[in-house]
């Protein structure tokens, strides 16, 4: 029984993962550049998974320099299940999407952000109750 709730775990963990890493090919194709490797972020994932600051856990995150973009943002679309709530761009130029899935208990955010020098793509779940709470507590 236990091998087959572990199984379950790690198949549930790897499709998460596949979005973003998926999304993060996408990036990296549509450029032609590869993401930079930041030191100690899997110390901070890590410690994401026991600490779960402001409700979030499963912190990925990728940062690709040197894009140079200034054109319209590219569809980075993750999937049917994923739904884009944030869409903006700047004067300047900068994109930002941020798209959400529900994971019954947790919501699951993924990230799109390009600059004229870099994008960056981010993944985490949320615990909305946590962060609900967060929120109220700093606006007292």
């Amino acid at each position: 029984m236990k091998t087959i709730l572990l199984l379950t775990l790690t198949a549930s963990m790897a499709v998460a993962g596949d979005d973003f890493h998926a999304i993060l090919k996408r990036v990296e194709s549509h450029y032609g550049k590869r993401h930079m490797t930041i030191p100690l972020l899997g110390l901070v994932t890590f410690a994401s998974h026991l600490t779960r600051p402001l409700g979030a856990s499963d912190f990925k995150l990728a940062v690709i320099e040197g894009v140079g973009s200034r054109d319209a943002m590219p569809d980075f679309d993750p999937g049917p299940e994923w739904r884009a709530f944030i869409r903006t761009t700047s004067r300047n130029g900068d994109h930002t999407v941020m798209y959400g899935r529900d994971e019954g208990h947790a919501i699951r955010t993924l990230m799109v952000v390009i600059d004229k020098d870099e994008a960056v793509v981010m993944q985490m779940r949320l615990d909305p109750s946590r962060f609900a709470k967060f929120v109220a507590d700093k606006s007292r």
